[in-house]
């Protein structure tokens, strides 16, 4: 059973940011419809690189056009349908490098020799 349920708005993608808790570590799950507003109810400026769509003073939209067409998008949490209680990741391991380094060397090992051997 999924603990993900679909919204009729979009499937099952849920969009991570940091609650607006300043306290470091805290989470929040958020769920938005995939619709975005309509272009006209925006305020729209070119800032540098970026074409920037606003809502009042909330960036809601900015797009870089010169980095592959990248669409950026802002929603405020009021407008999620649904969101998570806070929550803390589990710390990272301590041997976390070390661990990574076993692991690609078991995964690649002739290619893990080679980079030793080429001083990487």
């Amino acid at each position: 059973m999924s603990l993900l349920k679909p919204t009729p708005y979009m499937g099952l993608p849920r969009k991570i940011s940091k609650s607006r808790n300043k306290k470091a570590g805290e989470y929040r799950l958020f769920q938005y419809p995939a619709l975005l507003p309509k272009a006209e109810s925006l305020e729209w400026q070119v800032n540098g690189r970026r074409l920037v769509g606003k809502h009042g003073h909330h960036t809601l939209l900015e797009w870089y056009g010169l980095s592959g067409g990248q669409l950026k998008y802002y929603p405020v949490a009021q407008d999620a349908t649904w969101s998570s209680k806070r929550f803390t990741l589990e710390p990272l391991p301590t041997n976390l490098e070390s661990d990574l380094a076993a692991k690609a060397a078991s995964y690649f090992p002739e290619a893990w020799k080679k980079t030793i051997a080429d001083g990487y």
